[in-house]
């Protein structure tokens, strides 16, 4: 083989690889493209999370106050139940006593009428 064959020998072969680099190079490039496309993606979603995230907050902030408003009603509701039972308890008692007081009042009345009319007590 001559110089000139040789030449052109590896000239051919250093075609062959420029071709290889620059097919390397556009595959590189595909995939730069892509990457950038799904980080591109990836940031309309992580915007998209961010405000639902925000608005969660929002609903979260608002169920709190929600509950602290059910809370104080439950609380005053408490309050009341507590002070009408106090008051059923207190006229229970002075029913109690009414009637206790009228009991002894009646029998010591029949006492009297079995003693005047001299029947025997019923006991």
């Amino acid at each position: 083989m001559n110089t000139d064959g040789k030449i052109l020998k590896v000239l051919e072969d250093l075609q062959a690889g420029q071709k290889a680099l620059q097919a390397d190079v556009a595959s590189i490039k595909d995939i730069q493209q892509k990457q950038g496309e799904q980080l591109e993606k990836q940031g309309k979603q992580i915007e998209a999370l961010q405000a639902d995230v925000k608005g969660l907050k929002t609903d979260v902030k608002s169920l709190d106050a929600k509950v602290d408003a059910v809370e104080l009603k439950v609380e005053a509701i408490h309050a009341y139940q507590k002070q009408a039972q106090a008051e059923i308890m207190d006229k229970l008692f002075e029913s109690n006593e009414i009637t206790r007081h009228a009991q002894n009042a009646l029998e010591k009345r029949i006492a009297r009428i079995e003693k005047h009319l001299g029947l025997p007590p019923l006991k």
